[in-house]
């Protein structure tokens, strides 16, 4: 998911033939890539597998890999607080306390860095903390930087920063120009980063759609359309779920022209395209269409095939019409469910 080239984002996006639910996401996985091998494998020998489709794609693809490198590398020292939960800046437009300037990840990083490149040789162990920064560092790039795993880098800027802006007292006082440049060039090298419009690093969408979740859980249930409508506005790939999420509203209340409207917003390569037909699949259902139905849980398979529940419709429509393919249909959900036995 870090490292697919067919997601232009440097941040982690959900793949089509997957459940973004952490629950269901690696039994998924696992199912896909048997499908693709033509056996069943074990989680372990699927995790080998997809490790072997990275490396693939990066011989295959080495300029867009190394772009996608380069991206992810500098949305690590971004400002941008990319994640899939509640973000400060969005809370601060309800919760007028958090307008407040509290010290940020974003304002700690220059001072940290800088005090880390100018100290980082005074001892074995300032250089062994360095060298754990950045080998953490490394991990987020092989895989994705998400706000809550890049938090724990702080542990060791806050400390640096402190003997950074010391060391910079220390110079001012003995008149140490050279070292003062050499400080204030690093410090002013990753503010730039930092503020350099690197892809995605203004999507607000996923915390448009958490909040529009929330707001419903709560019964407020037109207040959570207001901001799904406004993610799928954005036309990000997580107003995807916004889109899903608005037709189900529309379907609830007959609107089925209007939720046919917000599904086809969603392309078949978001992560949403094998519930979006499944959700077409039940609207046919209830309006008797039948064959369409069939086509449309047999397309949502196609994207996804390790969806039990379509297994399990599709088995109770051909159970009247066709009782060979209702039992093929159920062999297949008992298939697909040996797998979750594994984890």
């Amino acid at each position: 998911m870090g490292n697919n080239l067919q997601n232009q984002d440097p941040y982690y996006r959900p793949v089509p033939f997957a459940s973004p639910d952490p629950l269901e996401q690696g039994v998924h996985f696992t199912i896909e890539a048997s499908r693709r091998t033509g056996r069943k494998l074990s989680p372990q020998e699927a995790s080998s597998y997809w490790t072997r489709e990275v490396i693939q794609s990066a011989m295959e693809q080495p300029g867009t890999f190394l772009w996608k490198i380069c991206q992810k590398t500098l949305v690590l020292f971004n400002q941008f607080e990319g994640g899939d939960h509640y973000h400060i800046g969005f809370i601060s437009d309800f919760v007028k306390f958090f307008k407040f300037p509290f010290l940020s990840l974003w304002l700690i990083l220059p001072f940290g860095m800088a005090g880390m490149f100018t100290t980082i040789f005074k001892s074995k162990k300032l250089l062994a903390l360095s060298l754990i920064f950045f080998l953490y560092g490394l991990t987020l790039i092989a895989f994705f930087t998400n706000t809550r795993y890049r938090l724990p880098m702080l542990v060791i800027l806050i400390p640096f920063t402190v003997m950074g802006i010391d060391n910079v007292v220390s110079y001012v006082k003995h008149r140490q120009w050279n070292r003062i440049g050499i400080y204030s060039a690093i410090f002013l090298g990753f503010i730039i980063m930092e503020f350099l419009p690197v892809r995605a690093t203004d999507d607000m969408t996923p915390y448009y759609n958490t909040h529009a979740i929330i707001l419903d859980s709560k019964g407020l249930e037109e207040e959570a359309v207001q901001y799904w409508g406004k993610s799928s506005e954005m036309n990000r790939p997580a107003s995807a779920l916004a889109n899903y999420m608005l037709a189900v509203k529309r379907i609830k209340t007959g609107d089925f022209q209007n939720a046919l409207y917000c599904l086809d917003k969603i392309p078949d390569s978001s992560f949403a395209a094998a519930p979006k037909y499944e959700l077409i699949g039940d609207m046919m259902i209830r309006l008797r269409q039948i064959d369409k139905a069939i086509q449309a849980y047999e397309k949502a398979l196609e994207i996804n095939s390790g969806k039990r529940r379509i297994r399990i419709k599709l088995s109770r429509i051909y159970f009247s019409i066709d009782r060979k393919r209702s039992m093929e249909e159920y062999e297949k959900f008992k298939y697909l469910s040996s797998f979750y036995k594994s984890y």
